[in-house]
């Protein structure tokens, strides 16, 4: 079975596991150096923002763990097939795409690596009316580092919507042979901070205020 016909029924699958019902909010971890040249800690929290406010109250100076410039990212969005779906493909309400880097640097500057219970799903990052999910619907915990979950982000924002640059909205699977995170998602899309965590952007009508996507 080719690699393309594997990533068809990975993406069917997870978005049938989505459609099945309210998800699972499940608690973030986070494990890193909050303080240069001390041991990892392990935090827990209910989003990104949940946990930097955690590593500041550790360290106040925390100024991030950036991902080198040599990361791996070029070799992923290069990979066959194209590791994401975009959301007008999907029926997936649009981010703002400004907003979205916004996120996507935090998720850079914080580094370490970051875990999702079995069978939940996380909004990572909300702003404004923009937000980036991570879904796991799989009978074990979630691991990946902050460069995969980055790439996927990344690779989303550069691949979808682009002849409509100030909206964005897609879909990344982490691939069936990840040693950690396979089966699990990555989205950006719609958000709306003040709604329950368990809204995911399937959950709001596309294309949504931002707009549609537009792809190349």
């Amino acid at each position: 079975m080719s690699r393309f016909v594997l990533a068809f029924f990975s993406l069917a699958f997870g978005l049938a596991a989505i459609a099945m019902g309210a998800p699972t909010v499940g608690k973030l971890q986070w494990n890193g150096p909050a303080v240069p040249g001390q041991p990892n800690v392990t935090l827990v929290g209910t989003d990104v923002a949940d946990i930097y406010k955690q590593i500041l109250h550790i360290n106040p100076n925390f100024i991030g763990n950036p991902l080198p410039a040599n990361d791996s990212f070029n070799t992923f969005v290069q990979s066959t097939p194209p590791p994401y779906q975009c959301g007008n493909d999907l029926s997936l309400a649009t981010a703002n795409q400004g907003s979205v880097f916004t996120l996507v640097g935090d998720i850079n500057r914080i580094g370490g690596t970051w875990n999702l219970g079995a069978n939940s799903y996380n909004r990572l990052l909300c702003r404004d009316s923009s937000g980036i999910y991570w879904d796991n619907y799989n009978s074990k915990a979630a691991s990946a580092s902050a460069a995969d979950v980055y790439a996927r982000a990344i690779a989303i924002v550069g691949g979808c919507c682009l002849q409509t640059p100030n909206t964005v909205s897609g879909l990344s699977s982490f691939p069936d042979n990840h040693p950690t995170a396979s089966y699990s998602d990555i989205l950006i899309g719609q958000a709306n901070c003040n709604d329950p965590a368990a809204t995911l952007p399937f959950n709001y009508g596309y294309p949504g205020p931002n707009g549609v996507c537009v792809p190349s």
